[in-house]
């Protein structure tokens, strides 16, 4: 009942193969889908929200392939957080706003801050554990609001975590997707949460324009020999009209 994908994370050991995996429900997934190709539109690929968000920052240059590096993105529906190593997404984790509320409309400051750090705490503490010997040293805030507080909070809790404020008009999912675009289709080996992955939607493109062509052709072909025949069948009805009148014994 779920669409999964996965792509291999940048690294040369022989021994062992690092992987980010994605899994999506169908359900969902073929909502999109419908509605997309209900418009008049083809899908060449389904990727989730965090995955734009990552290569959209590796473009725009906050983040680099060198220097493990956490994204924390604010949503009107809560926070969005990520870390990226080796020019690659490593893991995300969603916090919604109801968590840091408890259930309630309203989140004092206090309460905010305190969970803030326990969160971030959780993720850096994640990533040492699976990544010995290296620890995230950036801290790169997606947001229009709120970046002077948290960058104080960020100082006062993790001071050996820089912390870097991008664009949001440069760092967004709908910019990342637009780069994914310019990818050849025959060359996109990134996760895709869809019937077919972006290679085999290129290969299906592919195949249906190569039939649309040679129908185009076979169609004009037997149009043209059809003329041909309409044409001559013409011309021989007059020159045997003009025959018989000249010479009725032709």
């Amino acid at each position: 009942k779920a669409y999964y994908s996965w792509q291999r994370i940048g690294g040369s050991d022989q021994d062992q193969v690092e992987m980010l995996g994605a899994f999506a429900p169908g359900e969902i997934v073929n909502g999109f889908i419908e509605c997309v190709q209900g418009a008049g539109y083809s899908i060449a690929a389904v990727e989730f929200h965090t995955l734009s968000l990552s290569r959209a920052a590796i473009k725009a240059g906050v983040i680099d392939s060198q220097t493990p590096s956490m994204l924390m993105q604010i949503l009107p529906e809560g926070l969005n957080f990520s870390v990226n190593h080796l020019g690659s997404l490593f893991f995300h984790r969603f916090i919604s706003w109801n968590s840091f509320g408890e259930g309630s409309k309203t989140i004092p400051a206090d309460k905010f801050r305190s969970s803030l750090a326990d969160e971030i705490r959780k993720i850096v503490n994640f990533y040492l554990t699976n990544r010995k010997g290296t620890e995230v040293k950036r801290m790169v805030l997606v947001a229009s609001t709120f970046t002077t507080e948290i960058s104080q909070l960020m100082a006062e809790n993790f001071p050996g975590i820089e912390v870097i404020t991008a664009d949001p008009k440069q760092v967004n999912p709908a910019v990342g997707a637009a780069l994914r675009g310019l990818t050849l289709r025959s060359r996109d080996n990134e996760i895709s949460l869809s019937p077919l992955g972006a290679i085999e939607t290129f290969e299906k493109y592919q195949l249906a324009n190569f039939l649309g062509v040679w129908r185009n052709i076979l169609l004009a072909t037997l149009g043209a020999v059809l003329l041909v025949f309409l044409s001559s069948a013409l011309i021989l009805q007059r020159v045997s009209a003009r025959i018989i009148a000249q010479n009725p014994f032709g």
